[in-house]
């Protein structure tokens, strides 16, 4: 079973963020970057799954700019088997629907059995994207799951 974990890099909490020139944005000097918490979460239960198995393959994907190799090298020393990175200037600050149809690109290239997504990101607590990506792949989208329970023929 191939699991596909989505991640995002967000400012530690510890940061003291400032408002940056453009207003849009905030100032990125000196900020220091983690795997947002609740991704976090998800790749440890998409590794419990594969573990479980006894099989399988754990892909992790981000869309960010160079600084989220850092990232993705994070999830690949907590046993990640894989990591993509989708780098494009045009994405700088992108809305939730922009950054869903990239995901949702990719994902559909990789062709995963299971997609597993963190709560949220702790940076803007939107939560928007895991259903957008759902959406655009005519898939269906479980939220807020606590427990599952993963069987050959589904899961539950």
């Amino acid at each position: 079973m191939k699991i596909l974990v989505p991640i995002k890099q967000v400012p530690d909490t510890a940061t003291q963020v400032k408002v940056g020139a453009d207003p849009k944005g905030i100032e990125t000097a000196g900020i220091t970057w983690i795997v947002s918490p609740y991704d976090e979460y998800a790749l440890e239960e998409a590794l419990r799954i594969k573990e479980k198995r006894g099989q399988g393959e754990v892909v992790v994907v981000t869309l960010g700019p160079d600084r989220a190799k850092e990232a993705l090298r994070s999830c690949l020393a907590m046993g990640a088997d894989r990591a993509i990175h989708l780098n494009d200037p045009a994405w700088e600050n992108a809305d939730t629907l922009t950054v869903s149809r990239a995901l949702a690109a990719a994902i559909k290239q990789e062709g995963p059995q299971l997609v597993v997504f963190g709560r949220q990101a702790i940076d803007d607590d939107m939560g928007a994207v895991p259903s957008q990506v759902a959406e655009l792949l005519g898939w269906p989208c479980a939220s807020w799951v606590m427990e599952e329970s993963i069987a050959a023929d589904g899961i539950s």
